[in-house]
């Protein structure tokens, strides 16, 4: 188990009693129990956006390593789409 350190936080009024109702009705625990969560969220949050960024980052370096631009026509890309949409209605 993790060592764990007391930290003081200071909260609004509006804040704190919500975590005060979330805790009366039975949803939590204890307002510990609330902060946890809420870091544990926003810790998953970071970390995803962290990969997002990562995962863009090889996305981008794949585009450039794939060689110069090319032009298209947009007329032919919707052409394309329009039958490849057709075609897979039709299955």
């Amino acid at each position: 188990m993790s060592q764990r350190q007391k930290l003081t936080v200071t909260l609004s009024g509006g804040q704190l009693d919500a975590l005060n109702q979330a805790v009366t009705a039975g949803d939590y625990t204890d307002t510990d129990a609330i902060i946890t969560e809420a870091l544990d969220d926003w810790q998953s949050k970071r970390d995803a956006n962290t990969l997002d960024a990562t995962e863009l980052r090889k996305l981008w370096d794949e585009g450039l390593a794939s060689g110069p631009p090319t032009s298209l026509d947009v007329a032919d890309v919707l052409a394309t789409a329009r039958q490849r949409f057709s075609e897979s209605n039709s299955k």
